[in-house]
């Protein structure tokens, strides 16, 4: 890649907000116009209003890697708390714009964070339609109303499922086709962009981008069922590296292969393999997701199962996947909820030295352990059962209690924010939610 790349993503980053101001620009010249109408324009938002207390001593409890952690015995109104608000105007008949701004915890704050979409669309035919800006990355069923808690059952998505996503939009441009099939209608959907979300890997500042995102869904949906698949392919920006701090990594294990070939008649064969595996260069991956629910009467299903390909062995392939069973009665609905992510391959352990390598062990382990903390960083091996109760207060305001107990194997913890090394634990979460649209 060209040293100048970061420099590109930047300026591509620029577009939603350039499109964003676009919008405001047509909203006062809109309201002037002589055909002006108040139904040319809308306004719209929800929030959410969460309590949790969960995580343990070493594990703190999070909705996703973008946040910080509840630890044991603490009360938290910031992991599920947020305010939303969304924005449209129409243009003209075909033409149109949209913009959402959501304010919640997250590792980093800011206008570009805090923006989720921020496009133009234009309807080609009473069956396509086209979009350019900022606009949900279509991965999985939520993608339109994640963070939308009013719109499901549960206190959140399942972390085993959503939790290692941290891509919310993309900045780019998509096409959308829609049909009617047999009793249904039937959606496919194009996409391709840019994208990066804030992280809390090494510390609450990082980031991860993504220089291309390349994907299509399709979904089928009568009036109580919806089947839906879809696919995408990332290119991972090269400041990964930085992003996971291998640099220093790999040249410490480099340097120190190099010094004991000249000092001893001995290889230090594995550091180069080490190396190149927590090499973060060129890092491609894909992304398989297939989802189902069912709602009519009282019975409301839903299922899950997203499958993540990475061309790399610190990224290992991991998939994850939820069965959500809940009964409405009256205004009140109880569900249940079990959820699992786990890696596919087992847990990288760092080989140990060779015998014959022995006298070097006081320098080398240090940094071995080091590279053994990052490996565990990367690892995911937990399991989730879920049990809440959601009363509808009213037409347009939701309480909910959810009760979570997860069991974490040896090392699962990448969805928590680890403070040491954790051996298998059982943690429970109680969240308390109250949700709101407006």
């Amino acid at each position: 890649m060209s040293l100048n790349r970061p420099t590109s993503y930047r300026e591509i980053s620029q577009l939603p907000l350039i499109l964003a101001l676009i919008w405001l620009t047509l909203f006062p010249a809109y309201s002037m116009a002589d055909d002006f109408a108040p139904s040319r324009f809308s306004f719209n938002g929800f929030a959410t209003l969460g309590a949790v207390r969960g995580g343990s001593e070493a594990l703190g409890y999070r909705q996703d890697i973008a946040e910080d952690g509840v630890f044991e015995g603490d009360w938290s109104l910031k992991t599920d708390s947020l305010l939303a608000l969304q924005f449209g105007v129409r243009i003209t008949d075909d033409f149109d714009a949209a913009m959402q701004l959501v304010y919640e915890d997250r590792a980093i704050n800011g206008i570009e964070e805090s923006l989720k979409w921020a496009y133009l669309r234009y309807r080609l035919s009473p069956n396509v339609t086209a979009r350019a800006g900022r606009i949900g990355l279509d991965l999985y069923m939520l993608s339109e109303y994640r963070h939308l808690g009013f719109s499901y059952l549960w206190a959140r998505p399942p972390v085993e499922f959503y939790g290692a996503i941290p891509l919310e939009y993309f900045d780019g441009v998509d096409v959308g086709y829609t049909t009617s099939l047999g009793v249904g209608t039937l959606s496919t959907k194009f996409f391709a962009g840019t994208g990066s979300s804030a992280v809390d890997f090494v510390d609450s500042g990082d980031k991860l981008r993504v220089d291309k995102a390349i994907g299509a869904t399709v979904s089928w949906e009568t009036m109580h069922w919806q089947l839906r698949f879809s696919a995408t392919t990332v290119e991972f920006n090269d400041d990964l590296q930085e992003t996971f701090r291998t640099d220093d990594f790999i040249m410490g294990l480099l340097s120190a292969a190099t010094l004991i070939k000249t000092q001893t008649p001995f290889d230090w064969t594995d550091a180069e393999h080490i190396a190149d595996q927590i090499s973060l260069q060129d890092v491609t991956a894909n992304y398989y997701a297939v989802g189902i629910s069912y709602d009519h009467a009282a019975w409301v299903i839903q299922s899950e199962i997203n499958y993540y390909d990475a061309e790399d062995e610190l990224f290992k392939s991991y998939t994850g996947q939820y069965l959500s069973v809940g009964y409405r009665i009256a205004s009140t609905s109880l569900y249940g909820l079990v959820a699992r992510g786990k890696q596919l391959k087992s847990r990288e352990k760092v080989p140990p030295l060779p015998a014959e390598l022995a006298p070097f062990a006081p320098a080398l382990d240090p940094l071995l352990a080091g590279v053994q903390a990052l490996y565990d960083l990367n690892y995911i091996d937990q399991h989730s059962l879920s049990i809440g109760f959601r009363w509808d207060v009213r037409y347009d305001v939701a309480l909910k209690f959810q009760w979570d107990r997860t069991w974490v194997d040896d090392a699962g913890g990448l969805l928590w924010v680890q403070t040491t090394l954790t051996e298998k634990e059982t943690i429970d979460t109680y969240s308390l939610n109250l949700n709101v649209i407006f």
